[in-house]
């Protein structure tokens, strides 16, 4: 399998066709087809595109090259900072979680260091 790679427009169709593959997943049953996928379609292609996103998707290409085999979508929020964050960026909470700023575009999870607890020695190979 591929790595990921950052979503363009064109794979509108396929971000929709997996959104109703996880739909039908979380439901128990068939996403039934719709005006939801057009919408979502022409929504995807349009904010795909924007300059400034505040939507961003990642995907990762089928081995057939034909479809995506897997996505990431997720949406930025921007909020007011306060006392506690002026950034508003909500850093203090995601570093808690495990999450760390990384020159890739992605947040990337990874756990610090002092969080690493060794296997203790049991004396068998179990």
């Amino acid at each position: 399998m591929g790595d990921a790679r950052p979503a363009t427009p064109s794979d509108a169709e396929e971000l929709v066709r997996l959104r109703g593959l996880m739909l039908a997943g979380m439901s128990g049953a068939p996403t039934p087809p719709g005006r939801w996928q057009d919408i979502a379609r022409d929504n995807l292609r349009t904010w795909l595109a924007e300059p400034d996103p505040w939507l961003a998707a990642f995907v990762v290409d089928a081995p057939d090259g034909a479809s995506l085999a897997a996505c990431a979508v997720g949406t930025v929020e921007r909020r007011l900072g306060g006392p506690d964050d002026p950034s508003a960026a909500g850093r203090p909470l995601y570093r808690a979680l495990g999450f760390r700023e990384t020159a890739d575009p992605a947040m990337r999870l990874t756990l610090p260091a002092e969080s690493f607890i060794p296997p203790r020695e049991t004396g068998s190979d179990l």
